[in-house]
């Protein structure tokens, strides 16, 4: 991957869009840390598609979406992102439990 700072991405912005034209994605850095990355659509839409990450991600996904039940969603996107109390500590374990044993 090419790296150039943004003075430079400014100056050659034409010739930096040639090579990301090309598949080949362009960081850029201010103060010498990287804050961006120019890339072509083809690049940035298959970017994570392929990491491990990705994949599990899309496997959990697939997996949730065929165990909960609308209810199951309903409860886990209403409720309280802090658990306040052990019944409540419970309740989220006996869900997680529920998901794991489907």
């Amino acid at each position: 991957m090419n790296s150039v700072a943004v003075k430079e991405a400014k100056n050659n912005f034409t010739h930096l869009l040639h090579l990301v034209e090309k598949n080949e994605p362009v960081q850029i850095s201010r103060h010498g840390k990287p804050v961006a990355v120019l890339s072509s659509v083809e690049y940035f839409e298959n970017a994570g598609k392929s990491s491990p990450f990705a994949e599990r991600l899309d496997s959990w996904q697939k997996k949730s979406a065929s165990i909960l039940s609308n209810d199951d969603i309903d409860t886990i996107f209403k409720s309280e992102r802090k658990i306040e109390s052990s019944a409540r500590a419970n309740e989220f374990s006996e869900i997680a439990d529920s998901w794991d044993a489907k």
